[in-house]
């Protein structure tokens, strides 16, 4: 130890021994060893570490006017207490050097507890932050701007490579299915991480069924809607709960249970009381024809009005023979018994072996 803090101070090693010597034969060597570790050490923050932080500096910004290296810190307030306290304060002796900027992305109020924690609290009016922050900014947390952040997130799911859309035209691309994040993201009241999370799961599914044809769209609004559900206290979803709804995606609405129910009231005698005509009128072909014009125009107005865009997908997503003639049969009759539940099943096959984080950051 000795030797080495002699050392450091090269050629005033031999004048600061002789001076520690004055204060008497008191002063033991370790005490004098001390004193020259300090002294070293001074000299290291105020001479050479300077000269080095410099060379770093001119290293990085080489040729730039502006010469300045600006760091970029995340997540600080997502580390050990201790680490942070740690990191700020040697941020603030280590980096105070011309040419060097700090940004700091963290929850201030977080960090600001951990200090008082730490420290105790501060004189009123002062801030523990204060010490190393000298500009501080918050980002509007308005619905416009996270519905553009997560748009443009979502826009990245064109990376996973998936090449089969469920249907042709703007409603089954990668694009709309961003616009629909958008749309629901500041509705879910999901932080961004959590967003990112949905965005995640949706991208799993697309890489994991490269050649299954699927809707981009419908998979973003089951992540959010799967995002939203409050847990009851028994454990059980209900998803009348849940922050999404159809109204952004109106065929989302075509699930088994929907279309069972549709076709049950279809199938009702709205507008006719076929007693009041006798029993015979129940066979009579004139008013089974009325019947039967009435449940088409019923169908009808209810597949323009919600499920039209499904009208024109390719044959081969459709598995009715030739006798689902109408457009809203095959739609109603036929696609409903397996649009969402396949999709339910792509998004579930990863998601059922994930770990849930405890908290819902």
């Amino acid at each position: 130890m000795t030797g080495k803090a002699l050392d450091a101070l090269g050629e005033n090693n031999k004048a600061l021994k002789d001076a520690t010597k004055e204060f008497g034969d008191g002063l033991s060597e370790a005490a004098g060893d001390l004193v020259v570790s300090q002294i070293a050490a001074e000299r290291m923050r105020t001479e050479a570490f300077p000269a080095q932080m410099n060379a770093l500096r001119d290293a990085l910004t080489g040729e730039s006017e502006e010469g300045r290296v600006i760091v970029m810190v995340d997540e600080l307030d997502r580390c050990h207490p201790d680490y942070a306290i740690a990191f700020l304060e040697a941020m603030k002796l280590v980096f105070a050097h011309k040419g060097f900027v700090f940004c700091l992305f963290v929850n201030d109020e977080y960090l600001e507890g951990l200090a008082a924690h730490r420290f105790g609290e501060m004189k009123a009016g002062e801030r523990y932050l204060d010490k190393f922050i000298d500009i501080r900014l918050k980002l509007p947390d308005t619905a416009d701007v996270i519905a553009g952040a997560a748009e443009e997130l979502f826009k990245g799911l064109s990376e996973a490579g998936h090449a089969l859309p469920f249907g042709e035209g703007d409603e089954f691309t990668i694009e709309r299915a961003a616009r629909l994040a958008g749309e629901l993201a500041p509705l879910s009241d999901l932080s961004m991480r959590q967003i990112e999370r949905v965005k995640l799961r949706v991208e799993l599914a697309l890489r994991c069924y490269p050649e299954q044809p699927l809707d981009y769209a419908l998979l973003v609004w089951l992540a959010f809607r799967d995002a939203t559900i409050v847990r009851d206290v028994d454990g059980g979803d209900n998803e009348d709960k849940s922050k999404v709804s159809n109204s952004p995606l109106p065929r989302s609405q075509l699930s088994p249970e929907f279309a069972i129910g549709f076709l049950r009231e279809l199938h009702a005698t709205d507008g006719f009381n076929i007693r009041s005509l006798g029993d015979s009128s129940i066979g009579d072909p004139h008013i089974q024809r009325m019947l039967n014009e009435q449940r088409q125009q019923k169908a009808q107005k209810l597949f323009s009005r919600q499920f039209s865009v499904l009208a024109n997908l390719p044959s081969e997503r459709f598995r009715c023979s030739d006798a689902c003639s109408h457009g809203w049969e095959r739609v109603l009759v036929d696609l409903m018994r397996y649009y969402i539940p396949e999709h339910e099943n792509v998004l579930n096959a990863l998601h059922r072996y994930e770990v849930a984080p405890e908290d819902r950051a």
